[in-house]
């Protein structure tokens, strides 16, 4: 309950909080029903010294006596056998301690997946697939925390699709985790599913800038939304992370959350961010984007129809570029634009220069931000020049059309 009224507060923000109070509370659960240890006699530390040891002679000779016994943290030799990929030792162990679970319902599965003990998982899975620890985790869930590659491809047939409470699956882990190649392999059995607060695999790699999962979920998640409307460009924005916005912009920059806001409205208006959507912010107004790249056309028929300069180029292009940038998104009445686009035909009898500001031949097409000082073509921009006027490395461009293009 307490987890559902946090995510009504905070969301997106809540999923990093969600995500420990998760695994906390369920081990908290489990301490408190969980009976305190008895200390281990000191006639069977023996034993597991046995398996660490590797002698098998000890372990086949006591194992009907000491079989399943545990220490104080109620683990079994089975269980250091496969952290430790002990393939004879859990030969001998297996009938006997096999689905025992320690204090935190471990299995010995679930050493061995974390542990990238492929061979003893082998042996272990046929009888311990599917069996979960105390905050639900699987193994699978285990290796994917640990970054086991190969072990979580052997799981996967056995435990795919398990889900531990409030819904989180494996995939979710190796999403926010940045283990593309785990998300690879899950994306079959796990892509498109929602957990109990609607977060997906691909909005938790949002929120971690795991560009790469982000590229291979976004086929079979994209637009996805939670409980409360966001999709996964919102926790890319809400983090500031500059590839998992732009990758995301295209696709998700008009889904509107329950309240109607639209992703590119969650963006800190004190951050860099701001220049990066607010192209995406004027094809949602009226008049369209297009109506302004039409207008940034003809007034460079009319500028380059002229002859004479009474004022510096740098006046008449920071007019048109006020306009552009700053006015249009701010959702001006048709009085207000016309106003504005008088301001800048008043200077049309000047000749406003429309060549690159950095190469000085080539005509621009791009609109440094956030400083809007220089304009520059396709191979300067290519090429990455800072400004050259205040030495400022461009965050993003505006592109300009042209006639005729």
């Amino acid at each position: 309950v307490y987890l559902k009224v946090l995510l009504l507060i905070l969301a997106p923000s809540y999923v990093v909080v969600l995500v420990e109070a998760e695994r906390l509370s369920c081990h908290l659960s489990l301490f408190k029903s969980m009976p305190s240890a008895e200390q281990v006699p000191k006639q069977n530390i023996r034993w597991f010294t046995a398996v660490a040891s590797g002698d098998y002679e000890y372990l086949r000779h006591n194992i009907r006596e000491l079989g399943g016994i545990r220490n104080d943290s109620g683990g079994t030799a089975l269980m250091k056998a496969a952290d430790k990929n002990d393939m004879k030792a859990i030969e001998l162990l297996l009938p006997s301690e096999a689905t025992l679970q320690d204090h935190q319902g471990m299995t010995a599965l679930m050493f061995a997946a974390r542990s990238g003990a492929l061979e003893a998982l082998t042996l272990l899975v046929g009888k311990e697939g599917g069996m979960m620890d105390a905050s639900g985790y699987t193994a699978l869930m285990h290796a994917v925390t640990h970054g086991r590659v190969s072990t979580a491809r052997a799981l996967i047939p056995y435990e795919a699709g398990l889900v531990r409470p409030h819904g989180w699956t494996a995939l979710m882990d190796a999403a926010s985790r940045n283990a593309s190649d785990i998300v690879s392999l899950l994306l079959e059995h796990e892509g498109g599913r929602s957990n109990e607060f609607g977060v997906t695999a691909l909005m938790l790699a949002a929120m971690s800038g795991a560009d790469r999962c982000i590229e291979l979920l976004m086929p079979r998640e994209v637009r996805m939304q939670d409980n409360l409307g966001c999709s996964a460009l919102v926790y890319a924005i809400k983090v500031e992370h500059v590839p998992s916005i732009l990758r995301l912009l295209p696709e998700e920059h008009a889904v509107c959350d329950s309240e109607g806001k639209y992703p590119t409205d969650y963006a800190n208006c004190d951050s860099d961010i701001v220049f990066l959507i607010r192209e995406y912010d004027w094809r949602r107004i009226k008049p369209s984007r297009a109506v302004f790249l039409r207008f940034v056309s003809a007034i460079y028929t009319l500028l380059s129809q002229q002859e004479k300069a009474d004022l510096t180029e740098i006046e008449v292009v920071h007019s048109l570029l006020s306009f552009l940038v700053d006015d249009a998104s701010l959702g001006w009445t048709t009085s207000d634009i016309a106003n504005r686009i008088d301001e800048v035909v008043a200077h049309l009898h000047l000749s406003a220069g429309v060549l690159c500001s950095i190469c000085k031949h080539e005509r621009f097409e791009y609109v440094a931000l956030p400083c809007r000082h220089a304009i520059v073509c396709g191979a300067c921009r290519a090429a990455g020049f800072a400004c050259p006027t205040c030495s400022a490395q461009p965050i993003s461009y505006l592109m300009l059309a042209w006639p005729g293009e």
